[in-house]
């Protein structure tokens, strides 16, 4: 497996989508309409990021250790 833990699939789902839901809610006010393929894109590449940053602090956490 890749080392990906319970923690981190939860906060690529959650981030991802509260940060996809939150620009997908700030288009739909600027008169825009819903797009699914920019809603995939936040969702995905937002989680991926979070993802990252989460490995990079418990790694920095076990070094500091």
């Amino acid at each position: 497996m890749l080392g990906i833990s319970k923690q981190q699939l939860y906060t690529f789902f959650i981030s991802g989508f509260i940060y996809a839901g939150l620009m997908a809610a700030f288009n739909y006010f600027s008169n825009e309409a819903f797009s699914l393929w920019k809603f995939l894109f936040h969702f995905f590449f937002f989680g991926v990021f979070m993802v990252l940053l989460i490995k990079y602090t418990q790694k920095k956490k076990k070094i500091n250790k």
